[in-house]
């Protein structure tokens, strides 16, 4: 297999990865909004172990954004022209993380759920559009 096959095979894997990930938001985006609900009327096991998972969930989803980039530089090295700028939102993700996770740890319920709500949300959404605009010029090469 020639360079050019490869770099076609990883820009249909970055293409199907962002596709499933589009999916992955929605549910993220749902399940963490629950959370932020519930956390405000009461807190109990069933609860944090749902939020538990949905924050596995962003942490995977991260984690993704991460190899996506890699993916995109390594294609670029082989000559392509893919800008990561729509990825760039995502680098704000550090520091609402953090937020959370302080919150979490005071079991600051009210802030979770206000950082939940208020900032993670919209971040998903323009994050989630950024990933549509990249899906877009990847589709230029297949």
């Amino acid at each position: 297999m020639d360079n050019k096959e490869r770099s076609l095979q990883l820009i249909e894997a970055l293409r199907n990865g962002i596709s499933e990930t589009g999916r992955l938001i929605i549910d993220i985006k749902g399940g963490l909004s629950e959370c932020a609900r519930l956390l405000r009327i009461e807190q109990n096991a069933d609860i944090l172990t749902l939020l538990a998972g949905r924050l596995s969930n962003l942490s995977h989803l991260n984690d993704f954004i991460g190899e996506l980039r890699k993916g995109i530089e390594q294609l670029n090295l082989q000559g392509y022209n893919i800008s990561g700028t729509d990825l760039s939102h995502w680098d704000k993700s550090i520091r609402l993380f953090k937020d959370m996770l302080s919150a979490l740890e005071a079991k600051d319920w009210i802030t979770l759920s206000d950082l939940i709500q208020y900032e993670l949300d919209p971040f998903l959404i323009e994050g989630e559009r950024g990933l549509s605009h990249l899906l877009e010029a990847l589709k230029k090469y297949s």
